[in-house]
């Protein structure tokens, strides 16, 4: 037998092992696996800060009780600052330019923070899309126009 049957299918000789490129494989080391040294007092609690802070701010629990009703009080916060400035009259305009503000700042920070490479590859019809706020703003002139010309936004 040679060498190579000896050392089995999926073992290599030690010589060739050790010279020998493992292709995309890093080789793993060995401490990653070892315990660690438990350190007590003050410095053990303020070093399971960030472990403690990461696994709370990622948990379900958090997400059900902490970010989902900030979620939804801003979405009211939006609607009553909407109802404050705009009153009745003009609420609906302020709500819709609220939240038009809200979406441009947020894709103005995902393109300024290189965030927008991620949906590069998404074939989004941007040409369908684009046509329902325009269309919307042309029927909301028509209306205001009319609104206007008949005197109901004069008393």
């Amino acid at each position: 037998m040679t060498k190579t049957e000896e050392s089995g299918p999926n073992e290599e000789p030690a010589e060739e092992n050790s010279s020998r490129d493992h292709g995309s494989w890093k080789r793993v080391d060995p401490k990653i696996w070892s315990r660690r040294e438990r350190r007590s007092g003050l410095s053990a609690k303020i070093s399971s800060i960030p472990t403690w802070l990461g696994w709370a701010l990622t948990s379900t629990v958090f997400f059900v009780f902490v970010l989902a009703p900030l979620g939804g009080l801003s979405a009211y916060l939006t609607i009553l600052i909407a109802f404050y400035f705009g009153g009745l009259r003009f609420f609906g305009f302020y709500f819709i330019g609220i939240w038009a503000a809200i979406i441009v700042g947020f894709v103005v920070i995902v393109e300024k923070t290189g965030y927008s490479k991620n949906f590069a590859s998404w074939d989004f019809p941007l040409r369908r899309v684009v046509f329902v706020p325009v269309g919307f703003a042309i029927v909301m002139g028509a209306f205001l126009l009319m609104m206007f010309l008949t005197g109901f936004l004069h008393r």
